[in-house]
């Protein structure tokens, strides 16, 4: 099996570090390699996820290989073989509109959000969830990354999801959505690989 290196930062809050310990723990326990490493609080919930972006490319460059982005404030309860040499070179979790067509969507915290206008129309419009992420280690993905850092250093303010979103809309790479097993929030669905806590609804952020 060959499988992307599992990656992922943590404040030094107390309650993030000790998910990032039991995601690391998830990970030894399936035997897939990961590397969590500390980053600085920048002060908001937002502008520490926007550190994202950039975190992401660096690691890329630094380890030249295919990358899995979970949140720390998840864990894996399952193998995650989707991700075992895939014939994509991105895939993330979205949410679907309440209606179909509609290419809006009510976010918690933030009002409404209109999905990018480049919108392929070829594609039912979808949201990004980003707490789990596969990356391919391409140029195409390079090139996502790139977008992605130039979009969150111009909107400094916007949620690291909608500008991944439009980064994937200005690029296009293969991709697939994720099942739900794979972006599962506290252990909803039947077969969960990746389980999602809630750590910003447990510590009441505000995600403004």
């Amino acid at each position: 099996m060959s499988m992307p290196l599992i990656v992922s930062f943590h404040t030094l809050h107390p309650t993030y570090m000790e998910y990032a310990r039991k995601l690391a723990m998830s990970c030894d326990k399936l035997s897939l390699e990961c590397l969590i490493l500390p980053r600085p609080d920048l002060g908001s919930w937002v502008a520490n996820c926007g550190q994202k972006a950039a975190f992401l490319r660096d690691i890329m460059k630094l380890k030249c290989q295919s990358l899995l982005w979970i949140d720390a404030d998840a864990r894996i309860v399952a193998p995650p073989i989707l991700f075992d040499e895939p014939p994509f070179s991105f895939a993330v979790g979205v949410r679907q509109p309440r209606a179909k067509g509609q290419r809006r969507c009510n976010a918690i915290g933030r009002g409404i959000i209109d999905a990018p206008a480049n919108w392929p129309d070829d594609v039912p419009c979808v949201f990004f969830n980003s707490g789990t992420i596969y990356l391919d280690c391409c140029g195409v993905i390079d090139g996502l990354l790139d977008r992605w850092v130039e979009l969150t250093e111009e909107d400094p303010h916007a949620w690291d999801q909608w500008t991944l979103q439009q980064a994937w809309c200005d690029l296009r790479p293969t991709h697939r959505w994720l099942p739900r097993e794979y972006v599962d929030i506290r252990g909803k669905t039947k077969k969960p690989v990746i389980v999602h806590g809630l750590a910003s609804v447990e510590l009441k952020v505000d995600r403004s």
